[in-house]
């Protein structure tokens, strides 16, 4: 469903959903990042339930943390972003990230390589209206191992009749590049501990 209004993009905690009807195929990316076929074919149908734990240190800075949920009960964790503009490395080394704040009625982001990223990802956003700035997200992930590199946005938009979180990217491995939006569901706070989560 809809995100409530008490969700915003500094109050993402909750659990979500990744919509199959409203995102974009997702096949063309995983090509390009040559995930083998068994795998594509596994993700594509699968059911995808994130645990978004959204904090800020004694700096004020903000910290994500993703736990992800296939259909069938795989789980994995994903590195917590850190969104203070510094890169850092994941993955054993083999994975650069860049994260940060940004405002996009009045600056366009740069890519890791210093260029503008493309107006694809600035495009058709709502703006939070209890926000005064610095109300989407920009990350950059740099792959060395599979040599592609993607540029995100994070964000809401009007889907569908009602307002959804969505990521925005724009995935380039030499001369090839894909542009797609990945839609989520809100499905609601994220359960106290002790309580079985049902899905």
């Amino acid at each position: 469903m809809a995100a409530p209004d008490a969700i915003t993009m500094r109050n993402l905690s909750g659990v979500w959903i990744v919509s199959r009807s409203l995102s974009d195929d997702p096949e063309p990316c995983y090509k390009l990042q040559a995930l083998p076929w068994v795998l594509r074919k596994l993700l594509s149908l699968a059911t995808i339930t994130n645990i978004v734990t959204q904090t800020s240190d004694e700096k004020g800075c903000n910290q994500i943390k993703i736990t992800s949920t296939m259909s069938g009960g795989f789980e994995f964790d994903i590195e917590p972003y850190v969104l203070d503009g510094l890169e850092y490395s994941t993955l054993r080394g083999t994975q650069r990230v860049c994260a940060h704040w940004v405002d996009l009625r009045r600056s366009k982001p740069l890519s890791m390589s210093g260029e503008p990223i493309d107006p694809y990802l600035t495009q058709d956003w709502m703006e939070d209206s209890n926000a005064t700035t610095w109300d989407h997200i920009y990350l950059c992930i740099v792959n060395e191992r599979g040599g592609w590199a993607a540029d995100y946005v994070w964000g809401f938009s009007w889907k569908n009749g009602g307002r959804h979180f969505v990521k925005k990217l724009l995935l380039k491995k030499g001369e090839h590049f894909i542009r797609m939006a990945i839609v989520y569901e809100w499905i609601g706070p994220i359960p106290q501990l002790g309580l079985d989560l049902i899905i």
